[in-house]
């Protein structure tokens, strides 16, 4: 719901910040810590238009109830982000393109596709 509010209200400003994080995730040996916060900060660029102060709310406590289980994300290996990496390209160029549609099913894939990746390592791990 929050991307598809922002979109419409975003400028091509927003965009240019976003494909600047986005640049700084790609970057090689990128410490965990700070691919971490590069990672929400492009999801929170790319909603932060929408007006909806509650839902914003929400997804930040989302993250930061899950943020305890992010350094398994480091286990996954490099595959990892390099899927990330791609799916965050998909979605942002469809956000520039206004195409609603495929920016929010990509977003969704993606966190669905996060979820099962973590919560696969975390049965893995026990």
């Amino acid at each position: 719901i929050l991307l598809e509010r922002a979109i419409p209200l975003t400028g091509a400003t927003d965009w240019l910040r976003a494909g600047g994080i986005l640049a700084a995730l790609q970057a090689k040996d990128l410490p965990f810590h700070q691919w971490h916060a590069l990672d929400y900060e492009f999801h929170t660029t790319l909603y932060s238009q929408a007006d909806l102060p509650t839902m914003k709310k929400l997804a930040a406590n989302l993250h930061s109830n899950l943020a305890r289980y992010y350094r398994i994300y480091e286990t996954l290996g490099g595959g990892f982000r390099t899927e990330g990496d791609a799916e965050h390209l998909i979605i942002l160029e469809a956000c520039q393109a206004k195409d609603t549609q495929t920016a929010v099913a990509t977003l969704t894939h993606h966190l669905t596709r996060s979820s099962q990746r973590l919560l696969e390592a975390l049965r893995n791990e026990s």
